[in-house]
């Protein structure tokens, strides 16, 4: 191949990468949260948490051994990042906020107008054995909404077994969605090791590539608040 014709090569293939971008590098902070800097954007998430923690009757604080304030600020940086890093996986211990934080991005997201839809891993399952049973359901919806939130990633059954095919609709859904670069909100009280067991370690590679994994290393935020109330 003569040089010439290796240069045309060269700069064809450099024109298509241009044209076709791998990844989407638009953020995903909605219209309304696009000129917020990183301080604050933590502000207002902050607010939205303490309005989910004490509308369920409980009192707001930073306890430090939950690092809430450190968590809030690693969720500003996913949520600055570019739209294909789209899935913010919150894994943790039983209530140690990782729900409420979940809620919170959802007030912040309403108050700005950016659409959103909240549910459980098992809905997901649910909606899609409706779906095999041709019966009306959301799991088109789920997979489709711009923003979806995820609750509770390991309580769902592993598989469906629909006439003696087996379909795992949650993980189906989530590869779909990050294949689509559509913003994805995940929780689970399950450990590395639980997921493993459960997913496979492929499925879990695939879960460390198409996530952002934010840590809720402390113990149980209620519990913690008892104990406070008590003394």
């Amino acid at each position: 191949m003569e040089h010439k014709e290796m240069q045309h090569w060269q700069s064809a293939i450099q024109q298509i990468l241009l044209e076709k971008p791998e990844h989407n590098q638009e953020t995903k902070l909605p219209l309304g949260l696009k000129n917020k800097d990183p301080k604050e954007l933590a502000w207002i998430l902050t607010q939205a948490y303490r309005a989910v923690v004490e509308k369920r009757g409980m009192e707001f604080k930073d306890i430090p051994e939950a690092q809430i304030g450190d968590i809030i600020e690693d969720v500003v940086t996913w949520m600055r990042e570019p739209k294909y890093r789209s899935t913010l996986f919150l894994q943790g211990t039983v209530g140690s906020g990782k729900t409420s934080i979940m809620r919170a991005l959802g007030i912040v997201y309403s108050a700005v107008g950016a659409g959103y839809q909240f549910c459980q891993a098992i809905d997901i399952c649910e909606q899609y054995r409706f779906l095999r049973n041709g019966d009306s359901n959301y799991y088109a919806y789920y997979k489709e909404k711009e923003k979806l939130l995820v609750d509770d990633l390991g309580a769902e059954p592993f598989r469906f077994l629909h006439y003696g095919v087996d379909y795992t609709p949650v993980q189906d859904l989530l590869d779909y969605r990050y294949r689509k670069q559509l913003t994805t909100i995940i929780t689970t009280n399950l450990t590395e090791e639980q997921l493993i067991e459960r997913y496979g370690e492929r499925c879990w590679d695939r879960f460390n590539e198409m996530c952002t994994v934010v840590l809720f290393p402390g113990p149980s935020y209620r519990e913690l608040l008892v104990e406070d109330h008590s003394e």
